[in-house]
């Protein structure tokens, strides 16, 4: 059972350039970044990694956690 829901973090291939939230570095269209969409920003690999782990991780625990009551 695995929900997505709408501002969910997610990776995506960029459709034009634009700058990492957190470093400002230029990212160029198709790179590969993290989107985070409750907050409309987007976020280089170095620096977005860590959180969006930490989203799948928690995602997966939530996971788990409801397989328990179905």
């Amino acid at each position: 059972m695995k929900r997505n829901f709408n501002n969910d973090p997610r990776e995506i291939k960029l459709k034009y350039p634009c700058p990492c939230a957190t470093c400002g570095i230029q990212l160029h269209k198709g790179v590969n970044v993290y989107y985070y969409p409750g907050t409309k920003k987007i976020y280089c690999r170095s620096c977005g990694e860590d959180s969006f782990r930490a989203f799948l991780e928690s995602k997966w625990d939530e996971e788990q956690y409801q397989m328990q009551y179905h």
